[in-house]
């Protein structure tokens, strides 16, 4: 989960400071943050979250889309691979994200490849 207790409002919603902000707020820590959602992130706006990948100083906050992969250069010649699922999708069974994620694992020339999900 990335917001408790009832995911965010909108991309203007207070727990972007609070929760995120705050606590990343280090010029170090200002890298890509990959983030998938979690089951009280659907008690609120998803659209939020993943809009907010795309808002000024987002603090490097990742989540082009609920479902998505991202490809990293790790180091000259090396790649990883991430696949992010989104298990608490009612819209979308977890049988069509798995058949999504096998084609898109079929595709992958990455060195490194990483499954991202709220569940075990």
């Amino acid at each position: 989960d990335n917001f408790y207790d009832d995911g965010v409002t909108s991309v203007h919603d207070p727990q972007w400071n609070s929760t995120f902000h705050s606590l990343f707020s280090d010029p170090q820590l200002r890298v890509r943050w990959y983030s998938c959602l979690g089951n009280h992130d659907h008690h609120g706006n998803v659209t939020a979250q993943v809009a907010y990948t795309h808002a000024p100083d987002n603090m490097g906050w990742y989540m082009p889309n609920a479902l998505y992969t991202d490809v990293v250069q790790v180091e000259e010649g090396t790649s990883a691979q991430f696949f992010v699922l989104n298990t608490y999708d009612r819209k979308r069974p977890l049988d069509s994200q798995l058949k999504w994620l096998t084609g898109e694992l079929a595709k992958s020339t990455a060195d490194w490849r990483f499954l991202v999900n709220h569940n075990p």
